[in-house]
């Protein structure tokens, strides 16, 4: 699911894993067609792609782009909560900017 993301948070104790090895089914749209972006340490990747292995937040924040790792739950909610209400303050900008019209209805 985390490399379907475009920001990754994680707690510092998150564990992750690519199961597909485990159940023996490879999905064409899953981690392993979108770990490749996400990663530039190709055997790192074949290693956890073959063996299943799980590995924590620590080898992830080492060998991916997750943008964050968090020392508890109470801080990745805050984080989380900031970066979607930046989100949300430009979306307002930007449709303020443009008059308020949004999809392009009128205003009432």
């Amino acid at each position: 699911l985390v490399t379907a993301c475009d920001i990754r948070l994680a707690t510092q104790n998150a564990i992750f894993c690519l199961k597909e090895i485990s159940i023996a089914v490879i999905l064409e749209h899953g981690a392993l067609s979108r770990l490749p972006k996400i990663t530039n340490h190709s055997a790192w990747l074949r290693e956890i792609a073959f063996t299943g292995r799980r590995f924590d937040a620590a080898e992830a924040l080492k060998h991916c782009r997750l943008l964050l790792t968090l020392d508890c739950r109470v801080a990745f909610i805050l984080i989380d909560l900031r970066i979607h209400l930046s989100v949300a303050e430009k979306e307002l900008r930007e449709g303020a900017a443009e008059g308020g019209a949004e999809d392009g209805q009128k205003d009432r």
